[in-house]
């Protein structure tokens, strides 16, 4: 966990267990999504993947197949915009709960708030203040079965 720090980033869980946390990042589905399921499914494992809202649109059997396959669907927002480029706590907000609603529409479930909630601690209270000084925030987590 300490030589993360130097990435301004941060480890969630047992540092000393040894892990693999498989996350994807879904913004277009270009044919690898399926395959990577498939590997998955053969090799029992689990993943995390990131959806933005043109993936939500394009794909939503897709998403039933990765959360009917227990997978973790976590928000990488709506637009998938440089963080850097949104100016107030509201419209980062947007992005987030844009997606969520989404999500909501397509599934009938919500998406996991786990894997925002750390982004929101990371808002500024001033909206005069830049959201993030990164190009991204995200919590790189895995469901555990």
């Amino acid at each position: 966990a300490d030589a993360l720090k130097q990435y301004d980033t941060y480890y969630l869980g047992d540092s000393k267990e040894k892990v693999i946390y498989l996350t994807f990042d879904c913004g277009y589905e270009n044919g690898n999504t399926k395959p990577i399921l498939q590997a998955l499914k053969k090799h029992n494992a689990k993943g995390t993947f990131f959806v933005v809202g043109h993936f939500l649109e394009s794909s939503p059997d897709l998403v039933k197949q990765i959360l009917a396959e227990g997978h973790v669907i976590g928000n990488h927002t709506y637009h998938h915009p440089d963080m850097s480029s949104i100016a107030t706590k509201e419209s980062f907000q947007k992005e987030l709960d844009d997606n969520a609603a989404l999500f909501q529409q397509i599934t009938g479930e919500e998406i996991d708030p786990q894997l925002d909630e750390e982004i929101e601690d990371e808002l500024p209270d001033d909206d005069e203040d830049t959201v993030a000084d990164d190009d991204e925030i995200i919590d790189e987590s895995a469901n555990e079965d």
